[in-house]
């Protein structure tokens, strides 16, 4: 087939397809033999496609989108490592090099971005910068590159703000021990080592007057620790206000916050002595987090707290890191079309029936005596456990940690529940277990149907088979310890005598920072009310080089949505965090917004108090319904006879039926009180994000939309193909019209299937009429031209829309969809929707639909509209007083011309010494 001969629209979604396997860390070339053995037709698109991206990614590497959203302008560095004179990163680069290899460059650019973010040592300064990372993905290799940056520019006093409890900061100092001071021990001066915490005692803070030495203290986030080394800074007087500090605040949402109320004048604790340390004359305060949601809510205009008023860097998603996106899935954010993302995630969620649930969820207030018990669920993750663990030494990962997480309450006394309830059963399987013939057909059963849901070939990785790994069971049962880690329990996860097998049951302390080496198999029943505290819950985030195929989760269908929710919500901040970026605005400019959930809070009431409520407007976006009740015939039956009034209503108003550029029935002009009218009587599943109250605001904006005059018409178009194979349904229109097909996703709950997506980006389009099929022809290849030429598909579509359609025209999309869609069957659609919207990506996510009567399904375009109008809430900070803005671009141009003094200084000597 020649370059002429290729479909580009189809080399366009290949090309998406291979850059969302590289994000989720799959292999390019393992990737392309599987498209490759699944469409053979279309194997030159696929090479095509292939080869695009690996010369993408070829110069693309060190491109990987690290934004710096700060109070100078991009482009002004004042900081530039240097291999041939810097003393304390040229040895830790050669450690992370051998422990990552070029992923060393990533981390090198990372964090000079952050060091740019802070301002020489020289100057008089207080900068506060937030660095965003991702859950487990490395943010402690960030900041130490960050240190051993900053002491060789000049800072001699680092201070490791940690987690709140004591494991937690003795795992951080033993890595800082290991990788940054080791190898400069006579350069460093240790305050803090891993069997104490700060105290000052054998201290002497004159020696901050030493300019030849770097000092470092690890410190918990604890006011009376913090106190302490507030009056030891203090003791030295003068010396201290010429010491450049740097301070690292490592999960920097968790107890640095101020959670006061606002009616008191004094702040909590812990966020008055780190703003004490924050009062001396050089100091930089970078905040780490992967939820930084508390610190990006608050107030900008309080100059004495910690809002990253300075910079915000967001981190590269390292290779191979399997976070939020690559386990749950997300959503399109507005801009993206279905196709271009995963909305599903890989194949490891394993959902634990309501009743185990309900019976090893602690009592609460009403029950408070209730002995909490485990289930087939629970049974089913230890096996896995056992078995993963085996499977990784068949493929000689023998030496390497291997943990399970067992996470249901924050109670101790159901932690001791369940060691009693595990003990139990490891008992037992170790009595019954004593070589492989003794082991249950039902370990082989369950190995097999795991192993092939997540094939191993999918990660460029051996299959290992039941008979392979069985002769290991009876060794890793034996070796297996169970503990519980919590508050008041002696037992603690340690890794530092040789590989471990290990279940740990825990609560709070298994909650943050700490790493679960070799996390194979979690079960999670545990609620959270706010999004932080739910994703910082997610143990499971993180790298698992060489048994990507193995981790198994097990938690309840709700909180599997609420991760999926909040894959999206991250996403988003982190979009919102790049366009700042890109128009090179501050964060004490514009502040971030965080979209809001209608069953959590972004994070508890006290750290967002001084958030404001921001509205976005659906303007351009489109939204569609996902969730149905495939059950319940009278809400289905509901449905059909709302649409079916709808074209009533419609014909009654002599509006007549025409055809569509992709041969789909449109209505033209249709009045926008009958769209108001249809939504009222129709059902939107309320366990969506268009359900429950967004609904309502949906409504209101069409009606608000309307009054103005901003919203003249719609359009109303009904979704179909071009044979009936499927069969048809009769709305009342001029014929009875073919339906579609839409499989539901297997994680669905009983009675409610979720399809996840059911519009594509060119349905927006459906409503552009041609009369003659020629045109009809012509237009289709103009829209993938343009697409094309854009690179992707949101924008250019839009603005087709207001081209040949108008501006201030909606369009409202009804799909009929066929009860019993079988995502194994295939059907020819015409070019608008296909069934799953990439089949390629969702296979054995899905399965039949089973609705007990046709499902029809509805998408909703907005157009363009510069009015900001309410409709989907968010928080944001509140906006700071416009003399603070000035006061802070006064202050970036006095930094700019600084450094442009500085670059002409030397310049000058380097013109000297050359005459």
């Amino acid at each position: 087939m020649s370059e002429q001969q290729l479909d580009e629209d189809l080399v366009l979604d290949y090309v998406e397809d291979f850059n969302d396997q590289s994000r989720l860390g799959r292999d390019l070339d393992a990737t392309k033999k599987k498209f490759l053995r699944r469409y053979p037709d279309s194997a030159a698109e696929i090479e095509e496609a292939y080869e695009r991206q690996r010369q993408a990614l070829g110069f693309a590497n060190r491109r990987h989108q690290i934004g710096a959203y700060k109070r100078e302008k991009r482009g002004e560095h004042w900081y530039r490592p240097d291999l041939n004179v810097d003393v304390f990163w040229p040895p830790l680069r050669t450690i992370i090099e051998n422990d990552l290899g070029e992923a060393v460059d990533s981390i090198d650019d990372s964090s000079t971005a952050v060091v740019n973010g802070l301002r020489p040592h020289q100057e008089l300064q207080n900068i506060k910068g937030l660095v965003l990372g991702y859950v487990q993905s490395g943010k402690t290799t960030n900041f130490l590159s960050v240190i051993a940056k900053a002491a060789d520019a000049g800072f001699r006093l680092v201070i490791v703000l940690t987690g709140i409890t004591e494991n937690l900061r003795q795992q951080t100092q033993e890595r800082i021990d290991e990788q940054l001071i080791n190898p400069q021990r006579s350069r460093w001066h240790r305050l803090t080592s891993v069997e104490h915490d700060f105290s000052g005692i054998d201290d002497n803070a004159a020696k901050l007057a030493n300019h030849n030495e770097r000092f470092i203290a690890v410190v918990k986030k604890n006011s009376a620790r913090l106190r302490r080394l507030n009056e030891w800074l203090n003791s030295a007087a003068d010396i201290v206000h010429q010491c450049p500090i740097l301070v690292i605040d490592d999960e920097s949402d968790q107890a640095s916050i101020d959670v006061s109320p606002q009616t008191k004048s004094e702040r909590s604790a812990i966020n008055r002595q780190i703003n004490h340390l924050l009062d001396h004359d050089i100091t930089a305060y970078v905040a780490y987090s992967a939820t930084p949601f508390a610190n990006i809510l608050i107030d900008p205009s309080k100059t004495d707290d910690l809002y990253p008023s300075d910079f915000i860097v967001t981190l590269p998603e390292p290779r191979g890191y399997f976070g939020s996106r690559a386990l749950f899935g997300r959503a399109p954010l507005n801009g993206e079309d279905s196709g271009d993302v995963d909305p599903d995630g890989y194949d490891m969620i394993r959902i634990i029936s309501e009743a185990e649930v309900e019976g090893i969820r602690p009592g609460g207030k009403n029950d408070p005596d209730k002995s909490v018990q485990g289930g087939e669920g629970l049974s089913a993750a230890i096996r896995w456990f056992l078995m993963a663990t085996a499977a990784r030494r068949v493929r000689g990962q023998g030496n390497k940690h291997s943990s399970m997480l067992i996470h249901t309450s924050m109670l101790t006394a159901d932690h001791e529940d369940l060691r009693f309830q595990v003990d139990h059963e490891l008992s037992g399987l170790r009595a019954a277990i004593k070589s492989e013939s003794d082991i249950p057909r039902e370990w082989c059963e369950q190995w097999d149907e795991e192993s092939g849901r997540i094939p191993a070939e999918t990660f460029g990785l051996k299959p290992v088979s039941f008979d392979d790994l069985s002769s290991f069971i009876p060794d890793v049962l034996r070796e297996t310890r169970l503990i519980v880690d919590n508050g008041t329990s002696t037992e603690r996860l340690n890794y530092t005598q040789g590989p471990v097998s290990v279940i740990a049951i825990g609560g709070n302390t298994l909650s943050r920072g700490l790493t679960l080496e070799g996390l194979v198999s979690s079960y999670f029943v545990r609620r959270a009310s706010a999004y932080d505290t739910l994703l910082q819950m997610g143990r499971w985030f993180g790298f698992r080089n060489g048994y990507q195929d193995l981790p198994r989760i097990w938690m309840p269908e709700e909180l599997n949505r609420w991760f999926n929710d909040l894959s999206t919500v991250e996403a988003e901040l982190r979009e919102e965090l790049d366009v700042y970026v890109q128009e090179q605005v501050s964060p004490i400019e514009i502040q971030a917004r965080i979209r809001m959930h209608p069953d959590m809070m972004i994070t508890s009431r006290a750290k967002m108090q001084d958030a404001v409520k921001a509205q976005v407007s659906f303007q351009g976006k489109k939204e569609q319904t996902i969730k149905f009740k495939e059950t319940d015939l009278d809400w289905l039956t509901s449905n059909e006879n709302a649409v079916k009034q709808l074209v009533r209503e419609i014909q009654n108003r002599g509006i007549n039926e025409q055809t569509g550029v992709y041969g789909s029935p449109v209505f033209i002009g249709v009045p926008p009180q009958l769209i108001i009218d249809f939504l009222d009587q129709y059902s939107i599943h309320p366990d969506t994000r268009l359900g429950k109250d967004n609904a309502a605001l949906l409504k209101k904006y069409i009606r608000k939309e309307s009054e103005n005059r901003r919203f003249r018409s719609w359009n109303v178009s009904f979704m179909t193909q071009s044979n009936s194979e499927l069969g048809t349904i009769d709305l009342g229109l001029q014929t009875e019209i073919p339906l579609l097909k839409r499989s539901k996703l297997v994680t669905s709950q009983e009675g409610e299937a979720n399809i996840k997506a059911l519009v594509t980006t060119q349905d927006r389009l459906n409503d552009v009429i041609r009369d003659a099929e020629e045109d009809r022809a012509a237009f289709r290849l103009e829209v993938e031209e343009k697409i094309k030429e854009a690179g992707s598909k949101e924008k250019p579509v839009r603005e087709l829309h207001d081209k040949h359609v108008g501006p201030g025209i909606g369009h409202l999309a009804i799909y009929p969809i066929q009860a019993k869609s079988d995502p194994r069957s295939s059907s020819s659609n015409n070019g608008v929707s296909s069934d799953s919207v990439s089949t390629k990506k969702r296979g054995q996510h899905r399965t039949s639909l089973n609705a007990v009567a046709d499902v029809l399904g509805l998408g909703l375009f907005f157009p363009t509209s510069s009015a900001p109008d309410s409709a989907v809430d968010y928080m944001t900070a509140p906006e700071p007083d416009k003399e603070l803005i000035e006061e802070y671009r006064a202050a970036a141009e006095e930094v700019r011309a600084l450094n442009e003094k500085d670059e002409a200084a030397m310049r000058s000597e380097t013109d000297d010494s050359i005459d």
